[in-house]
């Protein structure tokens, strides 16, 4: 099926993309202007399929232990806590898949416009080594992690030369027919060029971690382009992930190294395990708890959960 014409794949930046003038995303980096809420598509209540694609995740389970702990560190903990104000909970990582380069054999180069990755995911659906999503799925994600021969490109760069400063990007289509809207969302994430040693499995996995979590976030918040962004295609993950000289941006989470993303509520790039803000969000939502007494929220306890429901 082909992608719908009405939405933008969009690239994030890999650390290797520091070029001025060549690098993904340029436009987005130090923007003040924040995101636009457009029609609110995100994805509230996140249910992830990880797909490990690579012999040497086949072949050692710590890795694959590894890359489960990130996922589920991201989905379940404090890092979804700003992402609330967009209307997303914390989600859950529910299945793990190993597919092995041996079976399916891995590309040598994926370009963000050339929908090689849909096909792949078809071919996967017709196969049963993943379950295609139910008519009008809104929550279920696949997240590729893609073999380390595999080199991502983003069109090219000025000289004619693959523009290669890209680690990952997000996306969706409608798979089936009936659906009211897109149905099918998925993210990857390039691996190269860390190399995977026996004992080195967590450095492994957090050589890209950064990737997988700017490319959750923005699913999340923009499922199918009619979410959390703004005139220029930036979203929330683009504004944040690098300086205006583009150089990556990451911070400490658990143990990991991820990126910042917007907040509109701050305007300002923050990390997303800081507590939410309860001051904000009644702003957001136009409550004046000085003068209205907090049971008129008309709930029993006020929580991420709680919050993100107010924000849809």
């Amino acid at each position: 099926m082909p992608l719908d014409p009405s939405t933008k794949t969009h690239a994030s930046l890999s650390s290797a993309g520091t070029e001025p003038g060549d690098g993904t995303n340029s436009i987005c980096h130090g923007f003040l202007g924040g995101v636009q809420a457009n029609s609110k598509h995100v994805i509230d209540a996140p249910q992830v399929t990880l797909v490990l694609w690579d012999s040497l995740f086949a072949n050692n389970s710590a890795a694959v232990t590894s890359a489960k702990q990130l996922v589920t560190d991201l989905l379940t903990g404090p890092y979804m806590n700003g992402l609330a104000q967009y209307g997303v909970a914390r989600g859950a990582l529910v299945n793990t898949v190993v597919v092995d380069t041996k079976n399916y054999p891995a590309p040598a180069t994926w370009d963000v416009n050339d929908g090689n990755d849909l096909t792949q995911l078809k071919t996967w659906f017709t196969a049963n080594v993943l379950a295609a999503p139910p008519k009008d799925n809104t929550d279920g994600v696949f997240f590729i992690v893609l073999p380390n021969s595999t080199q991502l490109t983003n069109g090219k760069n000025k000289d004619g030369t693959p523009n290669t400063s890209v680690v990952g990007w997000h996306h969706s289509a409608k798979y089936n027919s009936t659906s009211s809207n897109n149905d099918l969302f998925w993210g990857l994430v390039l691996t190269k060029p860390n190399v995977l040693t026996k004992g080195s499995e967590q450095a492994f996995i957090n050589g890209f971690a950064y990737g997988v979590a700017h490319e959750l976030c923005e699913t999340f918040t923009n499922r199918d382009g009619n979410g959390y962004t703004n005139s220029n295609g930036c979203e929330i993950g683009d504004i944040c992930e690098a300086d205006t000289s583009n150089n990556l941006i990451t911070f400490p989470y658990k143990s990991w190294s991820v990126e910042p993303y917007w907040s509109s509520w701050d305007s300002a790039c923050i990390h997303g395990d800081a507590p939410v803000s309860l001051q904000r969000f009644f702003t957001a939502i136009n409550f004046n708890s000085n003068t209205q007494p907090l049971s008129a929220l008309g709930t029993p306890v006020i929580n991420l959960d709680y919050i993100a429901s107010r924000m849809r």
